[in-house]
């Protein structure tokens, strides 16, 4: 089976992924465990569903139910998705958004449009956070 998820930004968009904010450091160079990755682009840059899924969060992270602390991702989602053969869900999360343009509980497919990349929550610059969580 092939990897079943998508770059989340369209081909246009800056897709690599930023070596300034690496797994294992935070963004003040200290030792700290960085879950996901950063995809530098501009305020407004549409963020894609990596895949088919269900949205389970859609909103500000102003509980700490999904970071370290309360507002750690700004505006952000959630989506639980299920693949053949595979046991367990597989949640991905988009951080730091700019715009949210879906809804709790709304089925995505794989490119649909989630909002668009921001700085909100604890970002110093423009950026798409990318987490995959299993389970």
């Amino acid at each position: 089976m092939l990897f079943p998820l998508q770059v989340p930004l369209p081909p246009d968009a800056n897709r690599r992924i930023s070596p300034n904010y690496r797994f294992g450091t935070d963004m003040n160079g200290q030792r700290e465990i960085h879950h996901g990755v950063e995809f530098e682009n501009p305020i407004g840059t549409p963020v894609l569903a990596a895949a088919e899924g269900v949205v389970r969060f859609a909103g500000s992270d102003d509980a700490a139910q999904l970071s370290p602390w309360a507002g750690f991702y700004g505006n952000a989602v959630v989506i639980e998705h299920h693949f053949p053969g595979w046991h367990t869900p597989v949640f991905t999360l988009y951080g730091h958004l700019s715009t949210i343009a879906v809804h709790t509980g709304e089925k995505v497919a794989a490119g649909d449009v989630l909002g668009e990349v921001g700085m909100s929550g604890s970002a110093d610059g423009p950026h798409l956070h990318f987490e995959v969580r299993l389970g």
